[in-house]
C-alpha cells in the first residue's frame, strides 16, 4: 500500500513535469526528505499529504472490499456517479443490493439520495427494514 502511494506521488510529479526541487518548494518538504522517500525511506502521513496537496492529489481511504452487487447497474456506464447508481438500485428493488449499497456508501448517503429520488414503494419498505435493523443493532452495541 505504501509503495502504491509513493508510486502515485512520483508518477504525478513526472507527468506534471515537476522537479524534486519544485515539489519541495511547493510542499514545504525538504528536497532531501523527498529524495530519501523516492529511493528507500518511509514517510509519515502528514508528509505524504503535503506532497499530494502540492501535486493536486488527495489521499483518501476507501473500502477494502469493492461494491458487490447482484446486478451490474453500471454495465453501460462504468463511471456512473454514485447517486445515479443508487437511483438504479432503488428502481430495481433487489434487497441484497440495497443492503450492499448501505454497507458500501453508508446509511446517510443512501438515505440522502432516497429523499430526492422517487423510489418505488417496495424499495421504500426495504429501506425502512434496513433502517430498523441498523437501529436495533446500534441498541445492542453494534457499530453502524
Amino acid at each position: 500500500m505504501f509503495s502504491d502511494i509513493k508510486a502515485a506521488l512520483f508518477d504525478a510529479c513526472k507527468a506534471q513535469g515537476i522537479s524534486l526541487s519544485e515539489l519541495a518548494r511547493r510542499s514545504g518538504v525538504p528536497r532531501e526528505s523527498i529524495s530519501r522517500l523516492q529511493h528507500r525511506q518511509d514517510a509519515d502521513f502528514a508528509t505524504l499529504a503535503r506532497l499530494a496537496d502540492a501535486l493536486g492529489l488527495e489521499l483518501a481511504a476507501k473500502p477494502r472490499h469493492p461494491l458487490a452487487l447482484q446486478f451490474n447497474y453500471a454495465w453501460a456506464n462504468p463511471g456512473m456517479p454514485r447517486d445515479r447508481q443508487l437511483a438504479a438500485i432503488f428502481q430495481r428493488g433487489i434487497f441484497a443490493d440495497l443492503l450492499e449499497a448501505v454497507r458500501f456508501w453508508g446509511w446517510d448517503a443512501v438515505q440522502a439520495v432516497a429523499q430526492i429520488e422517487q423510489i418505488p414503494p417496495e424499495s421504500a419498505r426495504m429501506l425502512a427494514n434496513i433502517e430498523a435493523g441498523l437501529h436495533q443493532a446500534a441498541g445492542q452495541g453494534a457499530a453502524c
